[in-house]
């Protein structure tokens, strides 16, 4: 490596694979979501998204995690890491808002 080549961030690396495993599982739900309305067995959808969206948020917080991490170390590309911080930082305002509809819904005897 010479002088002129920044050292790589792997943290970095490893925020934007989990920021891009965020969307893929989200667009896996959505193929799931009709696989499960196609049985007719309309109450373990409801289970199916407390689960999903579970894995889900375990992942983006986890791109979130590395991606801040790998944003303030000093002297590393932060391309990367803007990128999985930015698609997990969604995906978990997603699940949060998802959630909190759900939950006002429930309250208001919907």
């Amino acid at each position: 490596m010479s002088n002129l080549e920044t050292p790589p961030n792997p943290l970095g690396r490893v925020s934007f694979w989990l920021g891009i495993a965020t969307v893929a599982a989200e667009v896996l739900r959505q193929v799931g979501q009709t696989l499960v309305l196609g049985t007719g067995n309309f109450d373990s959808l409801e289970l199916y998204y407390l689960v999903t969206g579970i894995v889900i948020l375990a992942i983006a917080v986890a791109a979130v995690v590395t991606g801040f991490v790998a944003l303030v170390r000093p002297g590393l590309p932060r391309v990367f890491a803007a990128v999985g911080l930015a698609l997990g930082g969604a995906s978990v305002v997603s699940a949060i808002a998802g959630w909190l509809v759900n939950l006002i819904l429930f309250a208001l005897g919907n």
